[in-house]
C-alpha cells in the first residue's frame, strides 16, 4: 500500500526552501486568487475591446452625424 500523495509546490515567497506541502486552505487560497486574477484580466480585456469597438463606430453618434451636441439631441427628442 502506497502512502497518500500530497500536493507539493515550490514556496513562492522566496525563502528558497526546496518544496513546501500546501495545506488545503493554502491550496484553496492559491486557486481562488488565481481564478480572481484570471477573471479580472478577462474583464479588462473585454472592456478594452468594447472601447475599441466604440471608437471604431464613433461616427454613428448623433453628434457627429448631425453636427449637434448630445444635449441638443436630447432636447429635440420627442417627449412622452
Amino acid at each position: 500500500i502506497e502512502p497518500r500523495r500530497r500536493i507539493r509546490r515550490e514556496h513562492i515567497f522566496g525563502d528558497r526552501s526546496r518544496e513546501t506541502c500546501l495545506s488545503m486552505e493554502d491550496y484553496l487560497k492559491r486557486k481562488t486568487f488565481s481564478s480572481l486574477d484570471r477573471v479580472t484580466a478577462e474583464i479588462r480585456e473585454k472592456f478594452q475591446q468594447l472601447l475599441n469597438l466604440a471608437e471604431k463606430y464613433a461616427f454613428l453618434k448623433p453628434a457627429i452625424m448631425f453636427g449637434i451636441d448630445d444635449d441638443e439631441c436630447n432636447h429635440q427628442a420627442p417627449q412622452r
